[in-house]
């Protein structure tokens, strides 16, 4: 079953059949991987460097809370040697040399150490003891292996993975504790400065004050992980639509206590901002949509005006998957980008996810309750343009979810941040 979605001009000769062909029917009558019935939902976290690489998983929906769940990350090179010498770093998979793909089946994944422990038990018990030693020392308590479940509730290939891990904990022949963590598990190099900054957060917001977040546990170093507590509660996208008003009124209050509350000099936290700059994101953009290739270099310009308001400490991060309705209030989650900057990026950024959720509607009790919190709501103009600066940065987001009518929603983004822009412009 193909998608037919409109792809960019790239050098990667597997990347139209992959998308678009047979190519991994072929694969799947070779015995090498499993069957698709709806690419849509399947493929995963498409990445694309154009004329360099593209990077996507495929997981199978039946095995999603398998252990581990049945998957594949599939990477295409321009170049034949390139997919070689990836593939020789690799355990296991097969290399498609004719179209230059590189599958490797789930968890393997060289440049995360520590995700194929997640999915060996008596590794992971392992993992989990020195995680939790300073709240359950391993001389006391001790994990039971019948009662050890994950699952995995995100995978960035070569980047990052997150896993929820339910273990029961015994002390004795009657004490028992029942522990839901997160594991953070990072490439080489990232989970120290990970940890070090959610300490530091700690200083910042003292846990129980300000705002709800998870709690942090521990870090392995030598595993590239770091746990936190599970944060229950519901994500805005399962609840009611009856709910929503409620549960974004509740999300801007805590937003806004989190702004005014924090203390933004401590130690160990640095700048937040985007993973890339402007002009980096707008040259991705041209090459993926050279159709509109100048409206995107006119509001990259327009956007490096934007000068930022006061810095205090911020998520960084912040849309509707970031924030948990729960029954005392909104929970923030996944600080892994928080750090000092504007209060505007947030509230932006939060509104250009509504945005792209089709949700715009919503701004309003958002806006509401922050203001409720704070005292007043931020200054139009310059809310207008941190949304529409917020909206830029996801401006590939149709492309990467393998919408079939990406172009078209591409277009309609870039017509919304030119609205956006003019309206800063009239409202200042």
């Amino acid at each position: 079953m193909s998608l037919r979605v409109p792809l960019p001009e790239t050098g990667l000769p597997g990347l139209a059949p992959l998308i678009n062909g047979s190519l991994w029917d072929r694969w799947h009558s070779e015995g090498r991987v499993f069957s698709l019935t709806d690419r849509r939902e399947l493929f995963r976290y498409v990445r694309l460097k154009p004329d360099t690489s593209c990077r996507l998983t495929v997981f199978d929906r039946d095995t999603q809370g398998g252990f581990p769940p049945r998957g594949f990350r599939v990477d295409l090179y321009a170049g034949r040697e390139r997919a070689l010498v990836a593939f020789a770093k690799e355990r296991g998979g097969f290399v498609d040399e004719e179209h230059l793909a590189v599958v490797t089946p789930f968890p393997n994944d060289p440049k995360i150490p520590g995700l194929r422990h997640c999915y060996r038990s008596y590794r992971l018990r392992r993992l989990l003891a020195d995680l939790l030693e300073e709240r359950f020392p391993r001389t006391s308590w001790r994990t039971r292996r019948s009662n050890l479940q994950t699952e995995l509730l995100a995978y960035k290939p070569g980047r990052r993975a997150v896993v929820r891990v339910e273990v029961e904990l015994v002390r004795g022949r009657a004490e028992r504790s029942q522990v839901s963590v997160v594991l953070k598990l990072t490439e080489a190099g990232r989970a120290e400065p990970l940890h070090e900054k959610l300490a530091a957060l700690d200083v910042a917001i003292p846990f129980g004050t300000v705002v709800r977040r998870p709690r942090l546990l521990g870090f392995a170093a030598d595993r590239q992980a770091v746990a936190l507590e599970y944060a229950p509660g519901t994500p805005l996208r399962r609840l009611p639509q009856s709910q929503w008003a409620g549960a974004l009124a509740q999300a801007g209050r805590a937003v806004a206590r989190l702004h005014a509350g924090a203390v933004a000099s401590a130690p160990g936290i640095g700048s937040a901002g985007d993973r890339r700059s402007l002009p980096e994101l707008a040259a991705d953009f041209r090459h993926l949509a050279p159709f509109a290739a100048k409206r995107i270099e006119e509001i990259r310009a327009a956007l490096e005006q934007l000068e930022p308001d006061h810095a205090g400490l911020i998520h960084g991060d912040l849309h509707a998957g970031q924030i948990l309705a729960h029954q005392d209030g909104a929970l923030l989650v996944d600080w892994d980008q928080a750090g000092r900057g504007p209060a505007l990026r947030d509230v932006g950024g939060f509104l250009a996810h509504l945005e792209i959720m089709g949700a715009r509607r919503y701004g309003g009790p958002f806006l509401r309750g922050y203001a409720d919190e704070s005292g007043a709501i931020p200054a139009e103009r310059e809310l207008q343009r941190w949304t529409a600066r917020m909206l830029f940065v996801r401006l590939g987001d149709p492309f990467r979810r393998l919408l079939p009518d990406w172009p078209e929603r591409t277009l309609a983004l870039l017509g919304r941040i030119e609205e956006l822009l003019r309206l800063g412009v009239a409202a200042g």
